[in-house]
């Protein structure tokens, strides 16, 4: 057991070395030149949202930076490869704890596999992030661990937690209605008053000429996405911009431009479409509502669900809140107006849940969505996939569809929870996953 620990210490202080290293030695840092550049000039009184500049996110972080402002810029690599390698670690750490996973072991090899499965879901998603030094990383781990403490009853610290993720940018703030739908009023409270108060506190170190740096911030950005005559899943980029796996993003991509083979390489051309930008946005709006009352009544059926001890090194299985709280998270991608492949590391908690239902729970439609997810989170890593193939499988959506896939995975386990309930007069019904019979 010792010799195990010294191993594992070892390999994770080389990968550490071998990222801190990398870091140094790369030049394009999005920390660096979006974030740490904003806290210069929020320390200096400038206007972070001033026209060309880089920076397009809710103030928080911009104060979060203040720290790095006066360092070298080889130091900030360092510093925030580290931060982002421990950010990981809480992420994948939680999202296995989350998905009711105990200590993987040789005596339990489908546990391992799913973990395995669940890991290679998420980690092009997350080494994505950390290779160009973004925050989502950060982001995914807060809201991961905030649900791990929210389903341990723990719900300040997984309120604080979720809120500071929303701090961070919008989307988290999907769990305010999901906590409202299920009656925790102070969760919700907590989630939007600490996403509210985190993006108050720049206006202490500097004041913009008119209203707080965050209203300066959703009238800039938030309320010109949100627009009905904005072509759906734009976000101050390129209408068509392959990067955007968003629900929104794919299908105006789809509908609304074509691959173009030129010179070996694919382009992407505008294409005229017979439904109109406002009519598509109508209608990608009638879509996410649907996607959202299936998941509520998914949700109010699968109540029955409940989270016994399994048999196994702490092993359990995923609780009907686990579940539920995972899909806030995958529909958090999938509604959001931008989600770039970085911020697919939020994926994890629901890739973890699923790789458990298909791999120890042997359920087919979960089986069929992990394998989804596995083969879009390996094609959309550049070093694994030659660029031409990375270029069409992002136009085509690879990872928002690898994402509806586990959302369409959950819904069903949860569905199929409550049946089993009905069947049984109303007992409650637990979601076994044991091995070697596991049924679900």
């Amino acid at each position: 057991m010792r010799l195990r620990t010294w191993a594992i210490g070892l390999a994770a202080c080389a990968v550490a070395v071998a990222f801190v290293a990398a870091a140094v030695a790369r030049r394009d840092s999005e920390w660096v030149s979006v974030y740490v550049t904003a806290a210069r000039q929020l320390l200096g009184g400038s206007d972070i949202y001033a026209p060309g500049e880089p920076y397009r996110y809710p103030p928080f972080a911009a104060l979060l930076a203040i720290p790095f402002a006066a360092l070298a810029e080889p130091a900030v690599r360092a510093i925030w490869s580290l931060v982002s390698l421990a950010a990981a670690f809480v992420l994948f750490r939680s999202a296995w704890s989350l998905a009711g996973g105990g200590r993987l072991s040789f005596a339990r090899p489908r546990e391992a596999a799913a973990f395995g499965v669940g890991l290679v879901c998420a980690a092009p998603y997350v080494l994505n992030a950390i290779s160009h030094q973004q925050t989502d990383v950060v982001i995914a781990a807060l809201a991961t661990w905030g649900c791990k403490a929210t389903v341990a009853n723990r719900k300040i610290v997984g309120g604080v937690a979720i809120g500071l993720a929303a701090a961070f940018k919008g989307p988290p703030l999907l769990f305010c209605p999901y906590f409202l739908f299920r009656r925790q009023w102070k969760l919700a409270a907590i989630v939007a008053g600490v996403a509210v108060v985190a993006n108050l506190l720049p206006d202490l170190v500097s004041h913009p000429s008119q209203g707080a740096w965050v209203v300066r911030w959703l009238t800039r950005y938030a309320d010109q996405a949100a627009a009905f005559t904005t072509p759906i899943g734009t976000w101050n980029a390129d209408v068509f911009n392959i990067d955007n796996q968003s629900l929104a993003g794919t299908l105006q991509r789809l509908f609304h431009s074509a691959p173009v083979w030129t010179n070996g390489a694919f382009d992407f051309a505008p294409r005229t479409s017979p439904i109109r930008a406002s009519a598509l946005k109508a209608a990608v709006y009638a879509l996410m509502l649907a996607m959202a009352a299936i998941s509520g009544w998914a949700a109010m059926h699968g109540r029955a669900v409940s989270a016994p001890g399994a048999a196994g090194a702490g092993a359990k299985p995923p609780s009907s809140a686990a579940i539920e709280l995972s899909l806030v998270m995958v529909l958090m991608l999938l509604l959001s107006p931008m989600s770039g492949p970085a911020h697919f590391g939020s994926l994890a908690a629901a890739a973890m849940v699923i790789a458990r239902l298909a791999l120890v729970g042997r359920r087919p439609v979960a089986i069929a969505a992990a394998g989804l997810a596995v083969l879009a989170g390996l094609l959309a890593n550049k070093d694994l996939a030659r660029e031409q193939v990375y270029d069409l499988v992002l136009w085509i959506g690879a990872t928002t569809w690898a994402a509806m896939g586990l959302w369409l995975a959950g819904v069903s386990a949860l569905a199929a929870a409550g049946r089993a309930a009905s069947d049984r007069a109303g007992a409650r019904a637990p979601l076994v996953l044991d091995e070697p019979a596991a049924s679900l």
